[in-house]
C-alpha cells in the first residue's frame, strides 16, 4: 500500500512539475502567480511525502525535499500572497513566474538524476567501488589516524583564530565576516565535524575492540575542542542543525519512513520555533512577551516575510538580474570550489552571488543567501540548472545507496563518512550563497576526498625503527 501510494505521489509530482516548467514563460498575470504558488506548494509536499515513504531514499534526499517545501514553496506562497518580499525587493509577475519555473526545473532535474541512478542499480549495472569493504583492521587504523590528523589541524586553526573569534556570539557582529581568521574558523569547524564523525563511527561499528576503545577515548578527549570550535552561541543556526544531523545519522537510520516522518515534525519545530526562540533569547533586550509570541502560530507568517526566508526572493531576483546582465560563465562556482585560495593571491576572486545580485538591484542588504538553483542559473543559464541538478541527483543517490547502510557486506566506512558529512551540510549548500558557505560546507568534503585518495594510493603513516 505504501509503495503504491508513493508511486502515485511521484507521478502526480512529475506531472505538476512539468506543468509549472512549461507554463512559467507565459505566466505574466496576478492570477497565474496566485495559482502557481499554491500549486507548487502541493507539488513540493508530494515530493517530500514520497521521499518519506521511500526505503531507498535516505536522509540527504529527504533534507533536499524538505528544503524545497519549507525554504522555497511555503515562504514563496506567503510572500506572493502578501506582496511583500525580503530586503525590499520589487519583483514583476514575469520574474516570479520564471522563478517558479527555475525551481521546478531544478527539482525535476534532480529527481531525474536520482531516478536514473536507482533504475540502473536495479538493473545491476552499478560499478562497485574499488575500495570495497573496509571493515578490516588496517582500514580502521588508517581512518583513525586521519581523524586524529584532522582533529589536530582543526585545533591548530582554533589557536590561530583565538578566543575572541571562537566565542563571539554571531549576533555581536564580526562573526560572519569574510576575514582570514573567519575563514580559518569555518575550515576548522568543518574538519572538526569530519574528525568527530570518524571517531564516533569507528567507536560504534569497528570490528576491533582496540579500535573501539581508542576512538571512544579520542571522541571523549576531543569533545571539549569540538565544542570550542563549534561554540553554540557563535554558531550559525543551520550549521548547528547540520552538526546535530551529521552526528545523529551514526545512530539513526534515515532510510526508515517512520524516522523521516518524525524528523519532519522535529525539523519544522526547529525551523519555526527553536531557531526564532534562540534568536530572541540571545537579545539583551528580549522581554518575556517576546518569547511567548514565538509560540503563537499567527506569528509564524511574519517571519516568512523577513530575510530569514529570502531563498525564493533571491531566485526571482536572479531572474531579474539576468534580464539585463550577462551570465557568469561558471565564475561563481569556480570561486566556491577554490575557496581555499586567498584573495591576496587571487585579487579578482569572485564575491558570492548574493552580493552581486543584491548590489546590482539596489537592495537594502547585500550579504544574502542565494539558493543552488539560482547559482546554477547565474553560472550557465537554463542548461546549467538542468545539467547540474541531474548530476547532483545521480551523485547523491550513489552516496546514499552506498553510505546509508554502513553494515552492508559490500559497503564500508568510506561511503558512510561522506554520507554523514553531506547530511550535515546539504541544507547549507542548497541555501547558499555557495561562495559564502564554501569554507564550512566544502572543506569536510574536500578533506574526505584527500583521505580517500591517500587510501587508494596506499599512502600510510609509518614509524621509523
Amino acid at each position: 500500500m505504501r509503495t503504491r501510494l508513493m508511486k502515485i505521489f511521484q507521478l502526480a509530482a512529475w506531472f505538476g512539475l512539468a506543468i509549472v516548467i512549461f507554463s512559467a514563460p507565459f505566466g505574466r498575470s496576478e492570477s497565474y502567480i496566485e495559482f502557481v504558488s499554491i500549486f507548487y506548494l502541493v507539488i513540493a509536499g508530494l515530493v517530500l511525502a514520497s521521499s518519506i515513504m521511500s526505503t531507498r531514499r535516505g536522509g540527504i534526499d529527504y533534507l533536499i525535499s524538505f528544503f524545497y517545501l519549507f525554504f522555497l514553496a511555503y515562504p514563496g506562497l506567503v510572500q506572493v500572497s502578501f506582496g511583500i518580499f525580503p530586503w525590499g525587493a520589487s519583483l514583476s509577475y514575469s520574474d516570479l513566474a520564471l522563478a517558479y519555473g527555475i525551481i521546478a526545473l531544478s527539482q525535476a532535474a534532480y529527481l531525474s538524476g536520482t531516478g536514473f541512478y536507482l533504475m540502473q542499480r536495479r538493473q545491476k549495472l552499478r560499478v562497485r567501488s574499488s575500495l570495497g569493504n573496509d571493515f578490516d583492521l588496517d582500514s580502521c587504523v588508517f581512518y583513525a589516524r586521519w581523524a586524529v590528523g584532522f582533529a589536530i589541524f582543526a585545533l591548530l586553526l582554533a589557536v590561530m583564530v583565538g578566543p575572541g573569534q571562537l566565542f563571539r556570539a554571531r549576533f555581536e557582529g564580526g562573526g560572519e565576516g569574510g576575514g582570514l581568521k573567519t575563514q580559518f574558523l569555518f575550515i576548522g569547524r568543518s574538519l572538526s565535524l569530519l574528525a568527530m564523525v570518524i571517531f564516533l563511527s569507528l567507536a560504534r561499528y569497528a570490528p576491533s575492540m582496540m579500535i573501539k576503545r581508542f576512538t571512544i577515548w579520542s571522541a571523549i578527549l576531543y569533545t571539549p575542542i569540538f565544542l570550542m570550535l563549534n561554540f553554540p552561541p557563535a554558531l550559525p543556526r543551520f550549521l548547528l542543525f547540520g552538526n546535530a544531523i551529521a552526528l545523529s545519522c551514526i545512530y539513526i537510520d534515515f532510510l526508515k519512513p517512520k524516522v523521516k516522518f518524525l524528523m519532519t515534525f522535529a525539523a519544522v519545530s526547529i525551523l519555526f520555533v527553536v531557531f526564532p526562540a534562540a534568536k530572541v533569547i540571545a537579545r539583551p533586550d528580549a522581554s518575556f512577551q517576546d518569547i511567548v509570541n514565538i509560540f503563537r502560530i499567527r506569528d509564524i507568517v511574519p517571519k516568512l516575510l523577513t530575510g530569514e526566508f529570502d531563498g525564493f526572493m533571491q531566485i526571482a531576483s536572479t531572474v531579474q538580474y539576468l534580464a539585463t546582465e550577462p551570465i557568469r560563465w561558471g565564475m561563481n562556482l569556480l570561486g566556491a570550489f577554490l575557496f581555499f585560495v586567498p584573495r591576496a593571491l587571487w585579487p579578482s576572486k569572485p564575491v558570492h552571488s548574493g552580493v552581486i545580485v543584491s548590489e546590482e538591484l539596489g537592495y537594502l542588504y547585500n550579504n544574502v543567501a542565494n539558493p543552488l538553483p539560482s547559482e546554477a542559473l547565474l553560472a550557465f543559464s537554463l542548461p546549467g540548472v538542468l545539467i547540474l541538478f541531474v548530476l547532483l541527483g545521480f551523485w547523491i543517490s550513489h552516496v546514499e545507496t552506498n553510505g546509508s547502510a554502513i553494515l552492508s557486506s559490500e559497503r564500508g566506512f568510506h561511503n558512510f563518512f561522506l554520507y554523514a558529512i553531506l547530511m550535515g551540510f546539504i541544507i547549507i549548500i542548497f541555501r547558499g550563497a555557495l561562495n559564502a558557505v564554501a569554507p564550512q560546507a566544502l572543506t569536510g568534503i574536500l578533506a574526505y576526498w584527500v583521505m580517500m585518495l591517500a587510501k587508494r594510493w596506499k599512502v600510510t603513516w609509518k614509524t621509523r625503527t
